[in-house]
């Protein structure tokens, strides 16, 4: 019985330690910058060839394709995706 209550215990600390490392690990691992426009592209089609470029280890897509008119700071009508550099 006490060989079964030290297993239990040395797997319940393994457990702990082990979400402590992935979840306080993922924080730092997470750092991003601001987002980033690209575009105006005429077409979704344009966009999303284009989005397929900008998919590496350094960045991540932050919005697929979106169509803004011209407003709110967006001086051209088109498709913008956005995407963080990841540090």
């Amino acid at each position: 019985m006490v060989q079964f209550k030290k297993r239990v215990s040395t797997v319940i600390a393994g457990a702990v330690v082990a979400g402590g490392l992935m979840f306080g690990g993922a924080t730092a691992a997470q750092a991003a910058t601001a987002n980033m426009s690209v575009g105006p592209f005429s077409t979704v089609s344009e966009c999303e060839a284009a989005k397929i470029t900008y998919i590496s280890s350094w960045t991540k897509i932050s919005q697929g394709c979106t169509y803004y008119p011209q407003q709110g700071g967006f001086t051209d009508n088109g498709y913008y995706f956005h995407y963080r550099a990841i540090a």
